[in-house]
């Protein structure tokens, strides 16, 4: 199928019985899919996520085809509901802000305008995580699956450093 305009770079299952499936892409776009409708000629998704500025790198379901993650190479990870998707404006502004990106993070050092706390217009997500990079290697987020309930923290590895940050 034709999911994203860039690289997809993650998929995920809404949960382990679920037709429902996560995907993120340089585009910086999360869209949510129904496996059932992916045979028609042309697949669409049945629900956009936006609020990135960059490629998101990695998704991770909470598991009830209700809450999940993503990790981004803005140096964000946030939070959402596939209960709100984003509107036509905010999936526009987060494609106009993905393409005046001009840096690598396989080797450049992370823009200054990327510590900057702007909100997209159109941001649809719960909430939003700072306080690691993406550098290098593609970070990943995941759910935390201890004690009873299942919350939302940054899992990444630092591949240049050789450290994990929980």
């Amino acid at each position: 199928i034709d999911a994203h305009d860039y690289d997809v770079n993650t998929v995920k299952f809404a949960d382990n019985s679920s037709h429902i499936l996560f995907s993120g892409g340089d585009d910086g776009l999360c869209k949510v899919w129904d496996r059932r409708t992916l045979r028609e000629e042309r697949p669409l998704p049945v629900g956009t996520l936006a609020g990135h500025s960059d490629g998101i790198t990695y998704i991770d379901s909470k598991g009830d085809a209700r809450y999940l993650i993503s990790n981004c190479k803005d140096q964000t990870m946030k939070l959402w509901d596939i209960r709100q998707f984003s509107d036509p404006e905010g999936i526009e502004e987060t494609k106009r802000a993905v393409s005046t990106n001009q840096w690598d993070y396989r080797w450049q050092q992370v823009p200054r305008k990327a510590a900057k706390k702007k909100v997209l217009k159109g941001d649809s997500s719960v909430m939003t995580y700072r306080g690691h990079c993406v550098l290098h290697t593609l970070i990943r987020c995941k759910f935390f699956t201890g004690g009873h309930h299942r919350a939302a923290v940054p899992l990444h590895w630092m591949c240049n450093r050789q450290r994990c940050h929980i």
